[in-house]
């Protein structure tokens, strides 16, 4: 006996170990992933996994009979609309200086916002920028000086005091240094296998240079110009040589960045650094070839104003380089000769933040021209970046104008104006970070915006679970309105022990053996169903015994289910109707309202109401949607033509032959007829003896009445006789006229003819003259010498 109540035991452990109620509820199968996607919320379990997956999905702390995890309409539906956990994102700014010109200029605000922000949320932080004036300037030349740049160093030395002299004159606190770089001084960049190649590298070409050297500072930043101005004069002394066309120039640039102390870095100074060379340069593994396997540790190494690791580490790589210039907020301007060298240098700016690149040329564009060119475009904009790259967010600004653009840099910028920006950030998933740290600044400049953020991926309902709730029957904890069972109690509000399932309460929520719990439209508690909703729709719902009733497989009308909530509604795949319809849809309304015709008949009484509708007869020749139109019959007007002839022929009076000729019809004879002619009143016109009668037809309900106007319209007769003499004799009259009109006329103008004609005869003068075709019969000869004297 012992051992088969064991066996009961081990079974009914086993029964609740594959339907998973131990310590839950009876669970159906799960729902299509398609039907998931459709409503992504409700496969949720958790308030936390609730409010990180989407910003669309909400959870109900009640303790209902629905999906926890939900849209906010979805549980407004339910009757959860004050229960709802949806947390808002909230921004608050920490710190808030107001800008400010000069040597402590600030020039965003605000400087500090925290942020908490829900998974995958986009959330808009504006700030501004404000164009400082008189803000301290450092502006450092790294030169390079090997032989061939002499020409460019000259003409730096010219024009040196002229130029700071100008920049001066844009910022009123302007400090300027100088530092110069050749390269390694080991084989194979610079020549030394011999003392005089290296103490005069220049002697091949009978040439005084100095001894090689990596990179030196030779001014460090000061605002005593005519000190700087001397020792750029002295600059050529300085010139050297090496082997190979690369110089040193990145790693000379990472020495003058992160030796501020010692360069004369100010702290809130904009940090401006001149590079000119006509050569390549140097990077990371280039070292190798002169044994130097140490990576470059980007820390300062000066000594004595001299770079004392150049013979013990590599050069820098680019991406370090980059670094150390956002990290120190330096703008660096690439002076560059030469076609080839200009072109490598314009890749290496794509690489470096706030880079510019300008060709250097000794005669049409100097140093002096490139640098007060690229001042005046670095001073009057802003480029806004972020080191932040992992995340998904946008820089827009109000440049010119009141809206908004996706740009984070804006030119024209003026001293004391002030530029509008704001971050559009969307929040990442649960999976990063919950703290983050966002810095937003522009390029070159200290200044910064620091964003603390916070993901929200837990619900603080959370936090303080109420332990032995009475929700729970005492026999769990409630957690946003989830209980969770002690390990011998399970059920929905922990409501059933595990001795309960010996009453087998899985079987009742199923009609039989081979159906499934609940039909797999809810879950089983206690042996009860809790129908759930529709998971692609949370509008529609499940209900009876076993769920297997639904509210939405009933038929539409105008594409409405029941036609809508004014006719009807769903209940287990069944329209019930509202009392003023009827039919298997709700489509087809009771009353005849719709089938009345202007005379109060139903269908003009020539056919039957069938849902509001007319249906008329087939026999009849009424059409029309109230059967009020008859193409084929005869108008009123000739209907009741031939009554009015006959009360017309018996002086007005209605006999009885009239009588039954008026289909029993009221006539009255009347002064005046009104003039209207309208639906119920029709204006009619007959011809009797002559003259014509008019008569009005008033419908009233379902009978007509006849109003005929006593005075008729009658014509006199006509004398035919009379009429056809007057035709002819006016046909004469007008062509007796036209005769007159015509000789007359005729006459004029022959006389006129004539008396032209006897004026030219007058005019004419008569003259003899000879026929010019006339010969005479005779001719005459001359003797040509006759009379002439011998």
């Amino acid at each position: 006996m012992v051992a088969k109540r064991d066996g009961f035991w081990i079974l009914l452990y086993f029964i609740l170990f594959l339907s998973g109620i131990f310590g839950q509820n009876i669970s159906p199968e799960k729902y299509t992933s398609e039907e998931e996607s459709k409503n992504p919320c409700t496969k949720h379990e958790t308030c936390g996994q609730c409010i990180s997956s989407s910003v669309n999905c909400t959870w109900c702390t009640l303790n209902l009979n629905i999906k926890l995890c939900n849209t906010r309409e979805a549980h407004i539906a339910n009757g959860c609309d004050q229960h709802i956990v949806d947390p808002v994102s909230e921004i608050t700014i920490a710190k808030n200086r107001p800008t400010a010109d000069g040597q402590n200029a600030i020039q965003i605000q605000p400087q500090k916002i925290k942020l908490r922000v829900r998974p995958h949320e986009t959330v808009e932080i504006p700030f501004q920028f404000y164009f400082a004036k008189d803000s301290p300037v450092d502006l450092y030349f790294l030169m390079d000086l090997s032989y061939t740049m002499a020409k460019y160093i000259n003409q730096l030395a010219k024009v040196s005091l002229a130029l700071v002299n100008d920049i001066q004159k844009l910022t009123g606190k302007l400090n300027v240094g100088i530092g110069s770089f050749i390269d390694k001084v080991l084989l194979p960049y610079t020549d030394t296998s011999e003392d005089a190649r290296i103490k005069n590298p220049c002697f091949s070409q009978k040439l005084k240079c100095e001894s090689p050297y990596n990179f030196k500072q030779v001014v460090k930043l000061t605002s005593q110009f005519q000190a700087f101005s001397d020792k750029v004069s002295q600059l050529q002394n300085l010139s050297s040589a090496n082997l190979d066309n690369p110089e040193a120039g990145l790693e000379a640039m990472m020495q003058t960045i992160v030796c501020g102390d010692k360069i004369g870095w100010r702290n809130n100074s904009r940090k401006l650094i001149i590079y000119c060379s006509d050569a390549s340069f140097h990077y990371a593994g280039d070292g190798k070839l002169g044994g130097l396997v140490l990576p470059n540790d980007g820390k300062c190494h000066l000594n004595n104003n001299k770079y004392t690791k150049a013979e013990s580490q590599d050069y820098p790589s680019v991406g370090h380089l980059a670094e150390v210039i956002e990290q120190n907020k330096v703008t660096v301007i690439f002076a560059v000769a030469g076609k080839n060298q200009l072109n490598l240098y314009k890749k290496l700016q794509g690489s470096l933040s706030g880079a510019y690149v300008s060709k250097l040329d000794s005669k049409d564009y100097t140093i002096a021209d490139i640098v007060k060119d690229n001042y005046a475009n670095i001073t009057s904009g802003v480029k806004i970046v972020s080191p932040n790259k992992n995340l998904n967010f946008t820089i827009m600004s109000k440049c010119k104008g009141t809206k908004w653009i996706a740009s984070d840099s804006c030119d024209g910028i003026k001293p004391a104006q002030t530029v509008d920006f704001k971050v559009v950030l969307t929040a990442p998933d649960c999976s990063s970070a919950r703290h983050q740290s966002i810095k937003i600044n522009p390029v070159g400049l200290h200044d910064t915006l620091t964003i603390d953020m916070e993901l929200i991926c837990e619900c603080d309902c959370e936090k303080y679970p109420e332990t032995k709730s009475p929700l729970c029957s005492s026999a769990g904890n409630l957690t946003c309105g989830q209980c969770s069972c002690e390990p011998n109690r399970s059920g929905q509000n922990c409501s059933c022990s595990i001795q309960d399932f010996e009453n087998d309460l899985i079987n009742r929520c199923r009609p039989d053996n081979n159906s499934a719990l609940c039909s797999q439209r809810g879950e089983c508690n206690c042996g009860s169903c809790i129908c759930q909703e529709m998971p692609s729709n949370p509008n529609y719902h499940y209900s009876g015994r076993f769920c297997e009733c639904d509210d939405y497989s009933c038929p539409n009308y105008n594409n409405l289910l029941c036609g809508g909530p004014s006719h009807g509604s769903c209940k287990c795949g069944v329209c019930e109707c509202k009392p003023e319809y009827t039919g298997m849809n709700c489509g087809c309304v009771k009353s005849t309202a719709t089938c009345l015709s202007k005379n109060k008949k139903i269908c003009n009484g020539h056919g039957t109401c069938k849902c509001g509708v007319c249906k008329c007869e087939e026999n009849s020749n009424y059409t029309g949607k109230l059967c009020e139109d008859c193409p084929a019959c005869l108008s009123k007007c000739s209907i009741y033509k031939e009554c009015v002839k006959c009360v017309l022929n018996n002086n007005g009076v209605n006999s009885t032959d009239c009588f039954k000729i008026c289909d029993y019809k009221l006539v009255t004879m009347v002064d005046t007829l009104d003039a209207a002619n309208n639906d119920t009143k029709k204006k009619c016109t007959v011809e009797l003896d002559e003259c014509y009668v008019h008569y009005l037809i008033i419908s009233d309900y379902d009978t007509d009445r006849i109003d005929v106007k006593k005075k008729q319209d009658c014509t006199e007769l006509i004398n035919i006789t009379w009429l056809v003499v007057g035709i002819i004799g006016g046909i004469l009259f007008i062509g007796l006229l036209v005769l007159i009109i015509w000789k007359g006329f005729t006459t004029y103008y022959d006389r006129r003819e004539m008396a032209r004609f006897e004026s030219e005869q007058k005019k004419a003068q008569w003259h003899p003259q000879g026929n010019p075709i006339y010969h005479p019969a005779s001719t005459t000869f001359e003797n040509p010498v006759w009379g002439r004297e011998k």
